[in-house]
């Protein structure tokens, strides 16, 4: 029997190991190329051909939000490895999680409003255009970011340090009255993981469309109408069809990423009571890492999948480099 136990001990000590060497090897490359494709991304899209584009604006809201979560997650972990877990203190729990989890609210519904820019842009209704302007996506964005903090507030009361049978030192707490636990995944599946993806696919399939039908309007156009007044509008749809490209890819990675991480919430919530041995509780907080490791590749390749996606993108950087 004490055989047993001590292999068992062994296996969930390696276990634990493991899943410090992944958050600590994960966190140089993350913070390296994110902190330079982010910044990258801001620069091009801050210049004068581009962001006047209101879609343009909301990738560039996007960045921010995901460079702040990117940062507080990772410079924590490197923190853990390093023997000073900054979790710990429960002041510094709350205001991490409270840095991180409306940032990835927030630039989850920015990419929400770029897909409905991109609808209402494409549209052949002049009302439904006219939300694609500047002045509506600085407001819209504002607005975002004080919902996303004001929703994110029950933070400061159900997340503590030193949760009992947690995954992390830093998690949200089960013994409050207020059904924290409940309320934390409902929030998180609801306005991160379900309504945003859906809103995405939903404005991404009314996109296509629309452009389908712009490019059957626009078929075998006589020589008289095109003139040199019709070129610049022409010039600006190709911009809004490149920008469409982008934001898909976006949009797919940002789906795929989160996945792993909003499955193992629905497990989480639904497994919150039960007794867990040692080896469940170590295995289940390497998966929770591997997901929240998945959930940050959106927050690095904004940059390198614009690159791979965009040519208007790639174009501007070689122009920014070339001076």
């Amino acid at each position: 029997m004490s055989t047993n136990n001590t292999t068992t001990s062994n296996l969930v000590s390696s276990i634990v190991h493991a899943t410090s060497l992944i958050n600590f090897y994960a966190a140089f490359p993350f913070l390296f190329f994110g902190t330079i494709g982010n910044l990258l991304t801001v620069i091009v899209f801050s210049r004068k051909t581009l962001r006047g584009n209101p879609c343009v604006v909301y990738l560039l809201a996007t960045t921010i939000p995901c460079t702040l979560a990117l940062y507080f997650a990772y410079i924590v972990k490197i923190s853990q490895y390093l023997g000073f877990d900054l979790t710990t203190i429960s002041a510094f729990c709350k205001m991490r999680t409270y840095m991180i989890d409306p940032s990835q609210f927030t630039s989850s519904w920015f990419m929400v409003l770029a897909c409905i820019d991109r609808y209402a842009s494409s549209s052949e209704h002049v009302r439904v255009r006219n939300f694609s302007r500047l002045s509506v996506a600085y407001r819209l964005i504002l607005v975002i970011t004080l919902i996303g903090c004001c929703i994110y507030t029950y933070i400061f009361q159900c997340y503590d340090s030193h949760v009992p049978n947690s995954p992390i030192v830093c998690y949200i707490r089960t013994n409050t009255i207020f059904p924290c636990y409940i309320f934390d995944s409902v929030i998180f599946l609801t306005l991160f993981s379900t309504i945003p993806p859906v809103c995405m696919t939903v404005f991404g399939v009314l996109t296509f469309l629309n452009i389908r039908k712009m490019r059957y309007r626009q078929t075998g156009p006589l020589p008289s109408v095109v003139t040199g007044v019709n070129r610049p509008k022409t010039r600006m749809q190709q911009l809004d069809m490149k920008l469409v490209t982008m934001l898909f890819a976006q949009v797919l990675m940002l789906i795929l990423s989160t996945m792993p991480l909003s499955i193992y919430k629905v497990y989480s919530t639904f497994t919150v009571n039960f007794i867990k041995s040692d080896m469940r509780r170590a295995i289940e907080n390497l998966l929770f890492q591997m997901a929240l490791t998945l959930s940050n590749l959106n927050n690095v390749t904004i940059f390198y999948l614009y690159l791979l996606s965009g040519s208007v993108f790639r174009k501007e950087l070689m122009q920014l480099f070339s001076r």
